[in-house]
């Protein structure tokens, strides 16, 4: 006999679907549905419970289900492809969860079902561009990394715009040869001399030739001990703190750390710079903003959400992208 009956309209991916739960005596009999046309895993979540299923695909629909004990007015599902992406997702509960920590569950599922990833792309890789809606500020995180083996002692002047310039190394110095003093001529009377023996006295006065090891151990350049990345931007970072004003606010949130404000126009409009850890572990970055189940377009999987107000975690806050100190990456 069925007790109650709950659907769900999932969306807000790539795709759409249902899910049907009908409650019996001591289960819930699931129904999944979609218009999906990959393998998926399903994660379905409330206050105390945190349930995975798959790989399936929904060619037709899926049918699994819950412990009576699942509580339905708290239940949030979604539905991810077998490379941790989230493909749609829905929820009774409010506020719902935003779009990354669904995305996070995804990927502990995958985990916990034992199934690889497949078709990931690593961020790590690079660090996009990032121009945020309606901040026109190419320097809240440009592609400001790169391999260096740069010392303190021979750091080039870098601009306040947290982008260290690229530069070729100047091209070694060739080899001149010595100039070759002309052959004294020979007193009258005297025999000329043969070609061999002028080229022969040419030959001494210079210095003899270096083999092919010796040259190119004299042309290496001695290798330097490589350096973090934020060392390597260290001052114009430092400069930046000194010239901006201090953001208290978000000291108080994140123990260890230290935060500007960086004004770029005249209407008021600003982002942050902050450094955590001592040595710095990130070089972070944060554009203000309101709390939505997504995050801005442009940062979509390269942020996190971080309320102001603790106690109001939809209210108003920051969206923080994190940089890896050492490497410079970035870093979710």
């Amino acid at each position: 006999m069925i007790y109650e009956k709950r659907l769900l309209v999932l969306g807000g991916g790539t795709a759409s679907g249902c899910l049907r739960l009908e409650k019996t005596d001591n289960s819930f009999r699931c129904y999944l549905t979609g218009s999906v046309k990959c393998d998926c895993v399903l994660v379905i979540k409330d206050e105390a419970n945190f349930l995975c299923f798959g790989d399936f695909n929904l060619g037709s629909p899926y049918r699994f289900s819950l412990p009576g004990g699942v509580n339905i007015d708290s239940l949030v599902a979604a539905v991810g492809d077998l490379s941790g992406s989230l493909v749609m997702y829905g929820g009774f509960r409010r506020p719902m969860p935003w779009r990354g920590n669904l995305e996070d569950d995804v990927r502990l599922a995958l985990r916990r079902l034992g199934i690889e990833k497949k078709n990931v792309r690593d961020i790590n890789d690079f660090f996009l561009d990032i121009i945020p809606s309606d901040y026109d500020d190419t320097r809240v995180a440009e592609v400001n990394y790169y391999k260096s083996n740069l010392t303190a002692d021979s750091e080039p002047e870098f601009a306040d715009t947290l982008t260290p310039p690229s530069f070729d190394p100047p091209a070694p110095a060739e080899k001149i040869a010595p100039e070759k003093s002309a052959a004294p001529e020979p007193p009258p009377g005297s025999p000329a001399s043969a070609p061999d023996e002028v080229a022969a006295s040419v030959a001494d006065e210079t210095e003899p030739p270096l083999a092919d090891a010796e040259y190119s151990a004299a042309r290496a350049v001695p290798e330097l001990k490589p350096v973090s990345f934020y060392e390597s931007v260290k001052d114009q970072v430092e400069r930046l703190f000194a010239n901006n004003e201090r953001y208290e606010a978000l000291e108080r949130l994140l123990p260890d750390s230290r935060w500007i404000k960086v004004n770029y126009n005249s209407t008021g409009k600003y982002y942050l710079v902050g450094v955590i850890g001592d040595p710095v572990r990130y070089l972070c970055y944060g554009v203000p903003g309101e709390y939505s189940p997504d995050p801005p377009p442009d940062l979509v999987g390269y942020c996190q959400w971080l309320a102001l107000d603790p106690g109001d975690p939809a209210g108003k806050g920051f969206w923080i992208m994190y940089q890896d100190g050492v490497t410079g990456r970035s870093v979710l």
